[in-house]
Order: structure tokens, then sequence, then C-alpha cells
């Protein structure tokens, strides 16, 4: 199945966290694509550390996967 990894609406993306908060490691995988990259840039900035930055982000979306259930759009 082909999925839009573009950055989507507020709406898509409380959809997609539904999805994660329900098993669905898709649902987990297009939203990484989609803000992974934003996540990295963040923590960079703000660590000044790229390997910090990658733990950070690789946190935040196992953090996502463990609590999605708790999710309030």
């Amino acid at each position: 199945m082909q999925v839009d990894t573009r950055i989507g609406s507020d709406a898509e993306e409380a959809a997609l966290v539904r999805r994660v908060a329900d098993g669905d490691a898709e649902a987990l995988r297009v939203l990484y694509e989609r803000l992974g990259r934003i996540v990295y840039a963040f923590a960079l900035t703000y660590t000044r550390d790229p390997g910090l930055a990658e733990e950070c982000a690789q946190d935040a979306f196992v953090a996502l996967w463990r609590r999605a259930s708790s999710f309030d759009p």
C-alpha cells in the first residue's frame, strides 16, 4: 500500500496517532517519515550534537509508540 509521507493536516496526523495507539506500526512509520527530520532538526538545534539529537529524535518516537493512547488532540 502506498502511503503519502508528506506533512499532512493536524487532523491527518491525529488520525495517525490514533492508529499508533491501536498498535499500527505502519502509522508510526508514516509519522516518522513525515516528522522525523523536523524532530531531529529541533533536537540538533537544541543540543548542537548530532549523535545526541538522533537519540532524542528516536526517544521521541519510542515515547509516541508507548504512550499514543494518552494522546488528546
